[in-house]
Order: structure tokens, then C-alpha cells, then sequence
């Protein structure tokens, strides 16, 4: 059974047996950047215990949440136990894929190209610079 609701963030421990070891500060910025301007994208998922939650997945948009200064955060809560959770956490960071370079490129060339975005506001959305957004248009032109 799953719920989704607002939780206290402090309320949110990371468990001892978290996959994610390691944040770096860059990828967390880009994160924080992107959640402070269009909000929670995905809910997190916990699991319940006496005096709080476990995060069970979403390691790097609670600690960006937490650097936004986030009161409460959306979660889905989730009773599954520590098998369940750890289930879930491997699906969460083993079965996704990322997009290509190339998936990547297409998609802000086809923002640009639209009139969605400007180069100045695709490069905020990516929190890179405006000769990165136009690099990556620029490979959509390659033979």
C-alpha cells in the first residue's frame, strides 16, 4: 500500500544500507537549481518507523531539498519492509536510463528550435553556461 502526502523533512533519516554513497556538490546544485525553480518533480519514497522515515529512494533530491531549505517534502510512503525497500532502491537506481548525448542534444535543439526556451533559459534550466546549451545544439547538425 502506498500513500503520497507532505512529510516534516526532518522527520526524513537516510538508512544505513543507502546505495547512494556519494553526491557531488555540482550534480547537486543543477538539482537544487531545478527544484527551487519548477518544484518536486518525483516524490521521494519512505518507509515509516517508530520515530520518523527511512528514504528509501531519492538520496539526491532530499539533500537538494534540504539545501533549498524545504520544511516539508512530498514522499510516498510506502510499508514495505527492508526487502521491499531494498527492492524498490535498486529499481530506482538500476533499471532507469539516461538519456544519450545525442537524446540529450535533440531535445534541448528541438526547445530552442520551437521557441519553448531561450539559450538563456535552457541554460538555467541545465545549470550550465550558454556555450554548453549551444554545443549541444550544435551536435544535431553533425552528419
Amino acid at each position: 500500500m502506498s500513500t503520497i502526502q507532505e512529510i516534516p523533512i526532518d522527520k526524513i533519516k537516510v538508512g544505513e544500507h543507502a546505495q547512494r554513497l556519494y553526491i557531488s556538490n555540482e550534480s547537486l546544485d543543477g538539482l537544487a537549481a531545478s527544484i527551487g525553480r519548477i518544484g518536486l518533480v518525483y516524490a521521494l519514497i519512505v518507509h515509516p518507523v517508530d520515530d520518523g522515515y527511512i528514504l528509501v529512494e531519492g538520496h539526491r533530491r532530499l539533500a537538494a531539498c534540504r539545501r533549498l531549505g524545504f520544511k516539508t517534502v512530498r514522499c510516498d510512503i510506502r510499508d514495505s519492509g527492508q526487502n521491499g525497500s531494498t527492492e524498490i532502491a535498486f529499481a530506482g537506481n538500476f533499471f532507469r536510463e539516461d538519456l544519450s548525448p545525442v537524446e540529450l542534444a535533440s531535445a534541448i535543439a528541438d526547445c530552442y528550435k520551437a521557441g519553448r526556451m531561450t539559450l538563456a533559459e535552457l541554460a538555467a534550466g541545465f545549470h550550465r553556461s550558454e556555450h554548453w546549451v549551444k554545443s549541444m545544439i550544435a551536435i544535431c547538425d553533425w552528419p
